[in-house]
């Protein structure tokens, strides 16, 4: 298997906010694809925010840990401010950015409640990272990890091109639940009226040829030590 358990340490911009608690769970929870009380019992979740038409504009995790913040790549930060700041006026707070490193743990085995996604029997855990004794995985290593578990790697290049559905993410990222947030209506069109539901896996690249589809779409590629390995979405024919 090409699975490799271990860590991986990214550094994230962590947006907080000044002002009331209750302005700033309406104002998110208005916004982002993901139910925030999902919070009373796990330490990180994982969401996004979409525009009208349902596409994503910026993915990234949720924690209540210090209040609620947002953690995103630095690579999507500007799009997400600049969405934020067209509501935030109207709840009376201030947002404040800091920087936090943020430790993926990759693992075969359960070893918490807590792990943010798993696939079949491999796990990842997300936690603040608090000291350097641990050896980390490569870059390389922790992006074939993400795709072998199935998991889309939102970043800039993606902004406003793909609606959750397309990658995966109505599954790990969204709440039918949860009532009105922006993007909702076309996401919850898209869930209860399409007959024929997407399939998003891994594959070795070579091994395209072998899903019986007619509509298979690339949505990610690794290479890894000479082997090309891709996620692709596909309708089973």
């Amino acid at each position: 298997s090409y699975f490799k358990p271990g860590s991986f340490a990214i550094n994230k911009k962590v947006i907080s906010f000044e002002g009331s608690k209750d302005n700033v769970f309406e104002l998110l929870q208005g916004q982002v694809t993901a139910d925030l009380k999902d919070l009373e019992s796990k330490n990180f979740i994982q969401s996004c925010l979409c525009d009208e038409k349902g596409f994503i504009k910026a993915e990234f995790l949720l924690s209540n840990e210090n209040g609620l913040e947002i953690l995103v790549d630095e690579s999507c930060l500007s799009v997400l401010l600049e969405e934020l700041s067209k509501f935030i006026k109207f709840y009376n707070l201030e947002m404040e950015i800091n920087s936090r490193e943020v430790l993926y743990k990759f693992s075969k085995k359960n070893n918490s409640m807590g792990h943010i996604f798993s696939n079949n029997m491999l796990f990842c855990d997300i936690e603040f990272k608090e000291n350097d004794h641990e050896k980390l995985l490569t870059e390389a290593e922790f992006n074939l990890n993400i795709l072998l578990m199935g998991q889309f790697l939102f970043n800039y290049q993606d902004v406003g091109k793909h609606r959750p559905h397309d990658v995966g993410m109505n599954e790990s990222h969204v709440s039918f639940s949860k009532g009105c947030f922006r993007g909702q209506e076309v996401i919850a069109r898209t869930e209860h009226l399409s007959k024929k539901k997407k399939e998003i896996i891994s594959i070795k690249a070579e091994d395209e040829a072998n899903i019986k589809s007619k509509k298979i779409k690339t949505l990610k590629e690794v290479s890894f030590e000479g082997t090309t390995f891709a996620l692709v979405s596909f309708i089973p024919d």
